[in-house]
């Protein structure tokens, strides 16, 4: 499954859904960036599902 790239169109639009620092090359090198990555891939998932793909798409969560 695909996944639209909107950095270009929406550069402020930031979804956080974890962190870790990383000091090697790729982050599938490491168990604790591993995890991350399944992170990201879950809730990349989950939005993609929601219909949640620009930014106007996030404005109702503000309320």
């Amino acid at each position: 499954m695909g996944f639209p790239r909107n950095s270009a169109k929406n550069p402020d639009l930031f979804v956080i859904t974890g962190g870790a620092i990383k000091l090697t090359k790729l982050m599938e090198e490491r168990e604790h960036t591993q995890k991350e990555l399944c992170k990201l891939d879950l809730v990349k998932n989950f939005l993609f599902d929601q219909g949640l793909l620009d930014k106007e798409d996030f404005e109702y969560l503000k309320t």
